[in-house]
């Protein structure tokens, strides 16, 4: 939970200390029990769970995660200030999108024309991709699937990892040995270089997930 919400929303959480903090209840409401039973239904008869209206994931949980996406973005472009998360390589993508779409589409259709040859048809592909964007409703949709996708698996995986591992005290000894070395060598910080060396740790995830995958 506080690694989900720091990496989407650069907001420190503790979970453990107050388990009554808002992003961890909002957490839990997406998945609740209810959560199995409208997965299963929806597996069942996804017709008639979309015809009553019945959404897939509570509608309480995904409002909150939106309402705080849609507060943290003005209060970003209000303040001008930037952070090194999910959302804001959501908000750079989509200015930078809307800075190229000021090109003439005239050019975008040249561009096609001289690759594919001239196309007499009616077809609206040069407009489709000249007004291609990453609107809001995307923008913050997907903050909210990184966040409640995120929930559930990354625990489950991590308990699993925990768990084989006290199977195997073999392998948790090496995967021990490799990652004191490698903070050693990047002296005790947990960067993104010092995980790209952890290569052991690659491979229990990986077989982690390989047994108990977090979705079917």
């Amino acid at each position: 939970m506080d690694v989900i919400a720091s990496s989407a929303f650069s907001t420190k959480l503790d979970s453990h200390n107050d388990p009554q903090n808002r992003f961890v209840q909002a957490g839990k409401k997406g998945f609740s029990t209810n959560f199995s039973f409208r997965s299963a239904l929806y597996q069942l008869i996804p017709g008639l769970m979309k015809a009553l209206g019945i959404p897939f994931i509570s509608s309480e949980p995904t409002d909150f995660f939106k309402n705080v996406t849609l507060q943290i973005m003005e209060e970003r472009k209000r303040s001008g200030q930037t952070r090194n998360d999910f959302l804001q390589l959501l908000m750079d993508s989509a200015k930078e999108v809307a800075q190229e779409q000021k090109w003439d589409s005239t050019n975008v259709k040249d561009e096609i024309t001289s690759n594919y040859g001239q196309d007499e048809s009616t077809h609206q592909t040069t407009k489709n991709i000249a007004n291609k964007k990453l609107s809001l409703d995307e923008l913050v949709g997907q903050c909210v699937i990184f966040f409640l996708a995120g929930y559930d698996t990354t625990a489950s995986t991590l308990s699993f990892a925990s768990y084989l591992l006290a199977l195997n005290p073999g392998i948790q000894n090496t995967l021990y040995e490799e990652l004191r070395e490698v903070l050693q060598r990047h002296k005790g910080e947990l960067t993104y270089e010092a995980l790209q060396d952890m290569k052991y740790l690659d491979n229990v995830i990986s077989e982690t997930l390989r047994l108990y995958p977090p979705s079917p």
